[in-house]
């Protein structure tokens, strides 16, 4: 809903970035998106990286009249998936 990343450790509810989205893609050994829900054998044949993409909209606009808007994305390759069992 845009309201912002929140995180719980077991002490409650804390917000991480007010105004802000998380994304998570889940990538092939080729960088293609693997479709939603991930299947076992998904895991197993196919899930080689993550992408986490984080948008955070800025609580002040512009002169233009437009909100900033910071996005900024990483992949994670994940260990032991890189090969087949």
């Amino acid at each position: 809903d845009g309201s912002g990343i929140t995180r719980d450790s077991g002490f409650g509810t804390v917000l991480m970035g007010p105004n802000s989205t998380m994304e998570l893609t889940y990538l092939d050994m080729d960088g293609n998106t693997l479709t939603l829900p991930i299947t076992n054998t998904d895991v197993i044949n196919s899930l080689r990286a993550i992408r986490v993409t984080v948008n955070l909209t800025s609580e002040q606009s512009l002169s233009t009249g437009t909100p900033y808007i910071a996005t900024v994305s990483q992949t994670f390759g994940l260990r032991n998936l890189n090969y087949l069992y």
